[in-house]
């Protein structure tokens, strides 16, 4: 009865074994297999009935080929592990091909200290994983977005302790895991934060769910007086279907450069506002066409009307008629960007029909879309200054008729001055050469090195003696007329102009080995002589002194006609002038260019004022050490 007992206790338990939908195999003390069902077969895709496995040694099972666990090595030493130790294993995972995932469960069967053997479980557990992986991949995806995300997320649970923390809002990871289950108080603790910042935090999240709705709220955090941050948090809270609260979720943007530039935009709005209200001068805005839009005080009392009256008119309503178009054309420049800004007289019809005249300033105002928004005016009252200018023409007007006279007089007499200094320094010079050669005694060894001999010297002093005179009566008689007329222009022969001025300079000229040539389409012209000689000695004396060292100078003289004018040019190979640094000063009284000669800086001012009296021009082309060209329009 017993065994019967037995056996039919045996059959019921091998059949609820046989249909679990877990695979089971037991196994003897001597790891033979003494049991196993059918589900083990199937999920080891084991291609036999469950009963040919018993008496089969379990290792020799592990190691058939039909069983394909993933790193089959390493779970037959797991095996023989956990079967040394005979302590209770759960959930070995093991893979096998097809991606299917078993649990394995490892139970020991002892009788006091007898081992008898032992009972492997085997569940598949795919399906849950996958499902798990999924999830998980899930939590993975929206993490990343959250932890890429340009907001500080974080979230809270109904405790107010943080659940997850990205790293926007807390770049440290090891705070970020630190704060897990953390609350606002611990987190400004650990940060040296003022504890006012969470008690601030505690109520916007007790309002959120108080009102079950977003919420929006701006926070400034200044961190240890070092800087201060400025950021927007918006507060959302979770709830559950049944209507339990859940979580709270906060991100937040910083505002910080928002913030700063809206104060600096109000403090440049203000500083505007101030300058624009309290200025000592009329400032308005007016509209693209042309309506008063803002208007301060200065501009009311200038005109008599008041704020409401103009800012319901136009400009051109109390613009004085003729001035009503005067400014169109800059107008049109303002608006293509030519010009920043444009300053011109207009005049202005008060209340009282007084008119006014200003001088105002214009410029214009852009949207960020470079779009023009209005004009700013700037308008002063100059009409008492006008009065005063006018005036003051009139005056000047009577003063310059009765001083013209007396001027042209007086700047005669310094040109005549100036010419009989430079065209008598030249003979002069020549004369006291010579004289050395006079005194010079026979038997002086110079003398053999000198060119002239005396008899020569001295005829050539008797010369420019008498050229000397004939110069000297010349500017006698023409000083004498000039005092009361201008001088009158003649015939200028070029060529003996030029003779007569290379016969005063011989001396130098024959010193420097000067080379004159002449390239003359026009020879004679027709202007006052003494200022021809003096221009064209000016500027041969000056092509010869700046020479360069140790080079014979070449110079050339030559005259044309280019659009009805008669034109001089003379052309040297000398120093030149460095027109880069000396442009604006070449023509200036006492501008020396040249260091260690013997100049006064007074010979090319003189002859400009000389040729710009009678209405011409002079100009200068020259390189350093490329010479210069001086180019004269009579």
């Amino acid at each position: 009865q017993e065994q019967e007992k037995y056996e039919a206790s045996a059959q019921l338990l091998t059949k609820l074994i046989n249909n679990l939908h877990n695979g089971i195999l037991v196994t003897d003390e001597s790891r033979k297999i003494i049991f196993a069902n059918q589900k083990f077969c199937e999920m080891h895709q084991l291609d036999m009935p469950a009963e040919e496995l018993i008496g089969t040694n379990h290792y020799d099972l592990l190691h058939n080929e039909q069983i394909r666990y993933a790193e089959k090595e390493h779970i037959i030493e797991r095996v023989k592990l956990v079967t040394r130790f005979k302590e209770v294993v759960l959930s070995d995972e093991l893979e096998l091909p097809g991606g299917v995932i078993v649990s394995r469960d490892y139970l020991p069967l002892m009788l006091g200290e007898a081992d008898k053997g032992a009972i492997w479980k085997f569940r598949d557990i795919t399906s849950s994983r996958n499902i798990e992986r999924r999830f998980e991949n899930q939590r993975l995806f929206y993490e990343s977005i959250l932890n890429n995300i340009s907001a500080d997320i974080a979230v809270f649970d109904a405790d107010h302790r943080f659940m997850f923390v990205n790293p926007k809002a807390v770049k440290d990871a090891f705070l970020r895991k630190w704060l897990i289950g953390k609350t606002n108080e611990d987190y400004c603790r650990y940060r040296n934060l003022p504890l006012s910042i969470a008690e601030e935090r505690e109520e916007y999240f007790n309002q959120a769910v108080r009102e079950r709705k977003m919420i929006y709220r701006e926070e400034k955090i200044e961190w240890g007086g070092q800087s201060t941050v400025y950021q927007m948090r918006c507060l959302f809270p979770v709830f559950r279907d049944n209507g339990v609260f859940e979580m709270l979720i906060v991100y937040g943007l910083d505002i910080t450069d928002r913030i700063l530039a809206e104060q600096a935009l109000q403090t440049s709005m203000d500083t505007f506002a101030s300058s624009f209200n309290y200025s000592g001068i009329g400032k308005a805005l007016i509209t693209l066409d042309g309506k008063w839009l803002e208007v301060n005080d200065k501009i009311c009392e200038l005109t008599g009307y008041t704020r409401e009256e103009l800012c319901q008119c136009y400009c051109d309503d109390i613009t004085y008629p003729d001035d009503r178009q005067v400014d169109n054309y800059f107008k049109d420049q303002l608006l293509t960007k030519e010009v920043p800004a444009y300053t011109i007289q207009k005049r202005f019809i008060s209340s009282q029909r007084h008119i006014i005249t200003t001088s105002i300033t214009v410029s214009i105002v852009w949207d960020n879309d470079e779009n023009p928004k209005y004009y700013i005016f700037d308008i002063v009252d100059i009409s008492r200054q006008k009065e005063l200018t006018d005036e003051i023409h009139r005056k000047n007007a009577e003063l310059e008729a009765t001083g013209t006279s007396l001027n042209n007089k007086i700047s005669q007499l310094e040109e005549l001055n100036h010419i009989i200094a430079h065209n008598l320094r030249g003979p002069a010079a020549n004369i006291s050469m010579l004289a050395d050669r006079l005194i010079m005694a026979d038997d002086d060894p110079a003398a053999e090195e000198e060119p002239f001999t005396k008899e020569e010297a001295g005829q050539i002093i008797h010369e420019s003696s008498i050229r000397l005179t004939n110069s000297l009566n010349t500017l006698m008689e023409l000083m004498q007329i000039k005092l009361n007329v201008d001088i009158a222009s003649e015939d200028c022969d070029l060529r003996e102009l030029i003779n007569d001025i290379t016969k005063q300079l011989y001396g130098i000229i024959f010193e420097k080995q000067a080379k004159i040539t002449l390239n003359l389409e026009i020879d004679v012209i027709k202007y006052p002589k003494i200022y021809l000689e003096s221009i064209l000695y000016n500027l041969i004396s000056n092509a010869i002194k700046y020479c360069k060292p140790g080079e014979i100078p070449f110079i050339e003289i030559g005259s044309t006609v280019v659009e009805g004018r008669v034109v001089i040019f003379v052309k040297d190979n000398g120093l030149g002038i460095d027109l880069e640094k000396y442009r604006e000063k070449v023509f200036k009284l006492n501008q020396v260019f040249h260091r260690g000669y013997d100049s006064k800086g007074v010979g090319l001012y003189l002859i400009k004022n000389q040729i710009e009296s009678l209405g011409g021009s002079i100009k200068l082309l020259s390189k350093v050490n490329e010479g210069c060209e001086f180019i004269v329009t009579l």
